[in-house]
């Protein structure tokens, strides 16, 4: 039998496996009365269900997971017949080397499109495209395009005094600002961002219907700049540190106070010019 499979509370990556479970209709097995919880409330079509660790490979012989095998070998007590690697996020950061060599363990990996396929020739793939979007679809709304977005990527402690300091000068600048932290850091650091509560999106929400109601996107190297190029919609971007491709499909913010202007003449014109650029990247990530 074939199975999804998060082992812990690691809320991050329900949003990453639990669309895929839903549309190839497979179990997700979850170790953590939280997540199921998550599971049924954001993915009601999907069979989620708690199952104690030292069952899970005795019932399920092939699990599809986000853990790699040297995270895998932490939570269970034996590995499955056939484990598949399922990312959680396209980005840069999946191609670096210490990450290539914890997946080069792996012997299946699904993976988002050509451009991440590249990087594993070595290791047997299967595309499976964006299918955290297409699950969206069905649950899409009406809703109108008004929100903007901020959704930077985790911080380890040295980074957050820096990404405290750009939460608070954007809302200075733009208050009716959304901010859609990383889970880890709402877990890591709540005294921290409790300043902007009112701001603040829950951790577990999925990100696509977020997105869907979203006019503008800034972010910083987040995956979640990825899955907005779905929409074809204006990205911006602040504290950029890294050279990731995904910055040439959007706009870089080089002072902050500059951003209602920014953000206005995005809403106004779609950023049309960069519309080629986006759609070039989104069939590169995802088909």
């Amino acid at each position: 039998m074939i199975a999804g499979f998060i082992g812990g509370d690691y809320e991050q990556l329900l949003d990453h496996i639990a669309p895929l479970c839903a549309l190839k209709k497979f179990p997700l097995i979850l170790t953590s009365p939280n997540m199921l919880r998550s599971a049924r409330d954001f993915y009601p079509d999907l069979v989620s269900q708690l199952c104690p660790i030292d069952q899970i490979t005795k019932r399920f012989t092939t699990l599809i997971t986000p853990h790699h095998k040297q995270w895998r070998q932490t939570l269970l007590p034996q590995e499955p017949n056939t484990a598949i690697w399922c990312p959680h996020g396209h980005s840069y950061k999946t191609y670096d080397s210490e990450f290539r060599k914890l997946l080069a363990e792996e012997t299946h990996l699904y993976v988002y499109g050509k451009s991440m396929q590249r990087h594993f020739t070595s290791i047997s793939t299967e595309v499976v495209g964006d299918y955290r979007f297409l699950y969206n679809l069905r649950r899409k709304s009406n809703l109108e395009k008004t929100s903007v977005l901020f959704a930077p990527t985790w911080a380890t402690e040295e980074e957050l005094p820096e990404l405290i300091d750009t939460t608070a000068m954007l809302l200075m600048a733009y208050p009716m600002l959304k901010i859609k932290l990383h889970p880890r850091v709402h877990h890591l650091y709540p005294d921290a961002i409790s300043t902007f509560s009112a701001h603040l999106i829950a951790p577990n929400e999925p990100i696509h219907p977020i997105l869907d109601t979203t006019s503008v996107l800034i972010t910083d190297h987040s995956s979640i700049g990825y899955d907005f190029l779905a929409y074809d919609r204006p990205l911006l971007f602040v504290n950029i540190a890294e050279n990731d491709p995904l910055h040439a499909a959007g706009t870089v913010i080089d002072a902050i106070e500059d951003c209602p202007e920014i953000i206005e003449e995005a809403i106004a014109t779609n950023h049309h010019h960069l519309s080629t650029k986006r759609s070039w990247l989104y069939r590169e990530t995802f088909a």
